[in-house]
């Protein structure tokens, strides 16, 4: 596809803050395509950015001035599904809702799972090490690949495929290329792992006002549903009223509300039970016997009373569906009703509290308009402190920009936190990189790129502060 006629499904990241044209968009539709591609472009010393469904929050899948786009829409083939080895054989374009759809008529599961899965392939998703709602349980993309097939800067091709739960025949090679976005290797195919499909699913809805309950809440559900426990999700009282303000007029909206009932200025955890036996009376009455424990810890304690908090048992699969639609809804909310700083983190859950009642007056300090409505994944610590103007001041917001981050991943770094948690680093937390990581892990990784593509023609200006060859940017 030549220039004049590139639309902004290749140029621009979902954000909207990261754009750039390509000089072109190749569609390879085989690895040997790719191959000879990277091949030419090595040879040429010509800058190649792989994209898959191109749904990066960082920037980290679109071009910064006029390299090559290497898109996978047309390698989305599903090449098996091997239910005696529970694995799957996929091309990188698969989209990761139709790869869960596939393996669902097998009567398997996909488990990774987060928002943007209508729009995310699986090379996207393992070459940013994305996590999901139930990386809690299954783990992150890196714990659910067994092997792939990688192209490397100069066109080799790298054979690390394998059905193996077990394969220790030296380094493992594959974990280099999961979360390098495609700077060290394209990978052209993968092998996943697949699980038999859950018998049902139970959510349990708490709505509740004090931070300090959450890691408690934590700490009761893994002790009492450690198996079954599989997502276990925060979302604050500003990110509901930001979801139903964006969304009101939605059916799905209001269908939430009603199956939560929510409860002004509460915050509300989700936690989601997997089970593999069929449902039963004795599960339910295990899950109402596990609320009655909840209840108790909280009228226990002196620093808070059971009026402030809300616990509901959801049993009823479309209710369940409805409760987290509505969650996974969340980001989209927040571009609807405007501008967002976001901030994808991850602390140690014990520190949430403290971390948001430190973090929230700081903000306001730089300016009394701003707001943090968060929301995320933290059973395994991940939270999306997405930073936003009440009354939608993009201006304010952009100006305010690099003060915001200094602060929030100052505070996160002191909190023995991570500053990029599942969505990578791309154009935008590159320079985070030199601030917070030691000197020696800089050199090592600029090492490893040095080795795997000593012309930095493969997403250049990403991750890495490695200068390509031939570079026309600044």
């Amino acid at each position: 596809m030549p220039q004049p006629s590139i639309t902004s499904e290749f140029n621009t990241d979902w954000t909207g803050a990261f754009s750039s044209k390509p000089s072109l968009v190749l569609f390879p539709t085989t690895t040997q395509e790719v191959s000879q591609i990277l091949s030419y472009c090595h040879k040429h010393s010509l800058h190649v950015v792989p994209q898959g469904g191109n749904s990066s929050l960082v920037g980290a899948s679109v071009p910064l001035r006029d390299e090559i786009v290497l898109s996978f829409k047309k390698m989305n083939q599903i090449l098996d599904i091997d239910a005696s080895s529970y694995t799957a054989t996929v091309q990188p374009g698969v989209v990761l809702q139709d790869l869960k759809q596939a393996t669902e008529k097998h009567n398997l599961f996909f488990p990774l799972s987060f928002g943007a899965q209508h729009l995310a392939t699986v090379g996207g998703f393992l070459s940013t090490n994305a996590g999901g709602l139930n990386a809690l349980r299954y783990g992150i993309s890196r714990d659910l690949c067994l092997g792939l097939e990688v192209v490397l800067a100069d066109g080799r091709v790298l054979n690390l495929e394998s059905s193996l739960r077990k394969r220790n025949q030296g380094i493992d090679l594959k974990h280099l290329f999961i979360g390098s976005e495609g700077t060290l290797g394209v990978i052209t195919k993968a092998n996943l792992k697949l699980l038999p499909q859950p018998s049902h699913k139970t959510t349990i809805s708490i709505q509740f006002k004090d931070l300090g309950f959450v890691h408690p809440m934590y700490e009761l559900a893994m002790e009492y549903y450690f198996h079954e426990l599989t997502a276990f999700e925060i979302c604050s009282k500003d990110i509901l009223d930001v979801a139903i303000r964006a969304f009101h007029s939605r059916p799905s909206t209001k269908q939430s509300s009603d199956v939560l009932n929510f409860e002004p200025n509460h915050h509300v955890l989700l936690l989601e039970l997997t089970h593999y036996q069929p449902a039963s009376d004795q599960s339910n009455h295990q899950a109402q016997n596990f609320i009655q424990i909840l209840k108790q810890q909280f009228t226990s304690s002196n620093q808070s009373n059971t009026d402030h908090i809300f616990i509901n048992l959801h049993t009823n699969p479309e209710e369940q569906a409805t409760l987290w639609g509505f969650r996974k809804t969340l980001p989209d909310a927040q571009k609807a009703l405007g501008p967002t700083l976001k901030h994808d983190i991850s602390l140690p859950l014990s520190q949430l509290s403290s971390f948001i009642q430190e973090l929230d007056p700081k903000l306001m300090n730089l300016h009394p308009k701003l707001f943090a409505p968060f929301f995320g994944h933290v059973g395994d610590g991940n939270v999306h402190y997405n930073v936003m103007h009440q009354q939608q001041d993009q201006q304010i917001l952009k100006a305010l920009a690099p003060q915001i981050a200094e602060l929030v991943y100052d505070t996160v770094v002191a909190y023995n936190g991570a500053f990029s948690a599942e969505h990578g680093i791309g154009q935008q937390k590159r320079n985070l990189m030199k601030r917070y990581l030691p000197e020696e892990t800089l050199d090592t990784l600029q090492s490893a790129k040095q080795t795997f593509d000593p012309k930095g023609i493969l997403n250049p200006h990403k991750v890495f502060d490695f200068e390509p060859i031939n570079s026309h940017l600044s």
